[in-house]
């Protein structure tokens, strides 16, 4: 009983160890899996080959992150958070040492009590990374250049073998203290260098995205002002017209001649109804956004929408002044989300396109509408990671949406469809 006890607890703390920074990204069938591998190492392998079964942990996690990812970010992380895992065992052996207790003696009469404190730490302190500083970022990171995520890969690989080395090394040696703090001072440096090197690539990433960001920003805001500019002299037109137009309706009034103004009417009035300021008038609606990025991503979002007639409504009653989130991923939200929407109407025989954007006295409430096929899936899996109803598509769309509202307790996301409309709410 006491061995199944211990197994538990060495699972739950190498679980946490290797996914704890990438857990809420994590699906619990690879939590499983990797549990189950390692109830089967413990039992079957560990007994026979004592410390060398890190090295089949940390391949197996390796291998089991890599096929549920295919991504080389995510092991690089899951690396991170094993050091993190193996530097907090460190932090309470060492001491321990220096007053005493050994590790024989605490794998002989404290295992089941360390094991279970140990685990409180580890999932305390990787959880919390995870939760508030990984997540927020992941979504960024991901577009790292690879050849810089191989380089730290390496790093991060080197540096496993060289503390498994030690691990092992300090197993024939019964761990004296020489060698836990040789091993303690490594896996710190690791630690530190990993959290150096991916604040520092969070940065860099972090401003190509706002130097990318404002260049859209500028070429949408001279598309925009271009927009406005035949806008205003569409209406300068119209309203000289329209002084030609009450003259001429005035002369036939005065005249009685009550045929030619029906006659007028039709043939000069009604024909020029279709040229009145349509959708472009509607743009002119933006100017109640004074978010520059915001403005200008709805701006282009609006303007794809007329260069592929798709009809559209936009709807703010009142100025938006500012948004209470991130403006980087509120502008990657929304763009997914109207990108998602375009699509989805052009598939329609009547398409059709609907932005809300409603300031309230808390909130700002923020709706895309659009046109939709009747669905052929529940709604709630249009969130997976990987799905998609478009053939050739990644399905990361909503799914990244997913992730960057993931870490913002103040937002209320949802989905729903009715009467072949399809709507994605956002309460801010």
């Amino acid at each position: 009983m006491e061995i199944c006890i211990s197994a538990l607890l060495s699972a739950s703390s190498s679980i946490i160890g290797f996914f704890g920074l990438i857990f809420f990204q994590t699906k619990k069938r690879t939590i499983l899996l990797y549990f189950l591998y390692y109830i089967l190492l413990f039992f079957f392998v560990a007994p026979y080959i004592g410390q060398w079964v890190t090295i089949f942990l940390i391949a197996g996690a390796c291998l089991i992150i890599w096929f549920s990812f295919h991504h080389i970010l995510y092991i690089a992380l899951s690396l991170v958070g094993y050091f993190i895992c193996v530097l907090l065992n460190h932090a309470i052996s060492i001491p321990a040492n220096f007053a005493g207790i050994s590790i024989a003696n605490i794998q002989a009469d404290y295992f089941i009590l360390f094991s279970l404190g140990f685990l409180l730490l580890v999932a305390l302190v990787n959880c919390l990374i995870g939760r508030f500083l990984i997540t927020p970022c992941i979504t960024l990171l991901e577009n790292c250049p690879p050849r810089f995520l191989r380089a730290l890969l390496l790093e991060l690989l080197l540096g496993a073998c060289l503390s498994t080395f030690n691990i092992i090394y300090g197993e024939m040696v019964h761990y004296p203290i020489q060698v836990l703090t040789v091993n303690g001072i490594l896996v710190s440096v690791l630690v530190l260098s990993s959290a150096v090197l991916f604040y520092i690539l969070y940065q860099i990433l972090l401003q190509n995205q706002q130097l990318a960001l404002q260049q859209q920003e500028q070429e949408i805001t001279r598309e925009y002002m271009t927009q406005m500019e035949d806008l205003y002299q569409d209406m300068c037109s119209f309203r000289h017209d329209y002084k030609n137009i009450l003259s001429t309706m005035e002369y036939y009034m005065e005249h009685k001649e009550l045929d030619k103004l029906e006659e007028y009417f039709r043939q000069e009035i009604l024909p020029t109804a279709s040229s009145l300021p349509g959708q472009d008038f509607i743009l002119g609606r933006l100017t109640q956004v004074q978010v520059a990025p915001i403005k200008s991503l709805l701006c282009s979002k609006l303007c794809s929408c007329q260069n592929k007639q798709i009809p559209f409504t936009l709807s703010i009653p009142e100025p938006v002044t500012h948004f209470p989130m991130d403006v980087l991923s509120l502008s990657q939200i929304l763009g997914i989300l109207l990108d998602n929407a375009m699509e989805a109407a052009l598939q329609t025989e009547k398409p059709y396109l609907e932005i809300i954007l409603l300031p309230q006295e808390e909130h700002i409430y923020i709706e895309i509408k659009n046109s939709t096929l009747p669905l052929t899936v529940p709604i709630s899996d249009l969130s997976r990671r990987g799905f998609s109803t478009k053939k050739g598509h990644t399905g990361l769309g909503l799914h990244t949406v997913q992730k960057l509202l993931a870490p913002l307790d103040h937002v209320q996301f949802s989905l729903e469809v009715q009467d072949s409309i399809f709507s994605a709410k956002l309460v801010l």
